[in-house]
C-alpha cells in the first residue's frame, strides 16, 4: 500500500502544479491582451478640406453658392467611411435606407463620391427661389459625423 499512497501523492501534487501553471497562464492572457481603453471609444473624425477653413469646427455651417460648388473632404484617421444618410431641408432625400456600403450617390441636386479616406461632394446649381439645407451623414462603424450645408436660391 505505501507505493500506492506515493503515487496518489505525486498525483495530487501534479494536479496542482498543472492548476499552478494554468492559472498562471491565465492572468498572463489577461494582463498582455487587455485593452487601455474601455470597449466602444473611437476617435472623433478629423477632416481636412480644400476650401473650407476649419472644417473640424465648421461642420454644422458650410455655405454653398447658389451657381453650385464641389468640395473635397478627406479624412485624417480613418481609412474608410460611408454615407448612411442625406436629407433635404429636413427629409431623407435618396434611398429611404442607405445601404452600409454606400459609397457613391446622385441626384439633380448633388453629387456624393467616396474613394478610401477622401469624399467628393458636388453641389449642382439652385434654381429654386428657396435656401436648400442639405445635411450629410458620415460613419466609419461605430463612429459617426455630419456635414451641414447652406445652398443659397435665385435671389437670396
Amino acid at each position: 500500500r505505501q507505493p500506492t499512497k506515493r503515487l496518489l501523492l505525486q498525483k495530487i501534487s501534479f494536479n496542482n502544479f498543472e492548476m499552478k501553471t494554468l492559472f498562471l497562464l491565465l492572468m498572463t492572457s489577461i494582463m498582455l491582451f487587455s485593452c487601455e481603453g474601455k470597449d466602444g471609444d473611437w476617435d472623433p473624425m478629423i477632416w481636412e478640406s480644400n476650401d473650407v477653413s476649419n472644417i473640424n469646427k465648421k461642420q454644422n455651417n458650410i455655405e454653398v453658392p447658389q451657381v453650385g460648388k464641389s468640395y473635397v473632404f478627406t479624412c485624417k484617421n480613418y481609412k474608410n467611411f460611408w454615407v448612411y444618410a442625406i436629407q433635404e431641408n429636413g427629409k431623407q432625400i435618396g434611398d429611404t435606407q442607405l445601404s452600409i456600403d454606400c459609397k457613391k450617390y446622385e441626384d439633380n441636386n448633388i453629387s456624393i463620391s467616396i474613394e478610401k479616406n477622401k469624399m467628393n461632394v458636388t453641389f449642382f446649381p439652385n434654381e429654386e427661389y428657396q435656401i436648400r439645407n442639405i445635411s450629410i451623414g458620415i460613419t466609419a462603424g461605430d463612429i459617426f459625423n455630419s456635414f451641414f450645408f447652406k445652398q443659397k436660391g435665385k435671389d437670396n
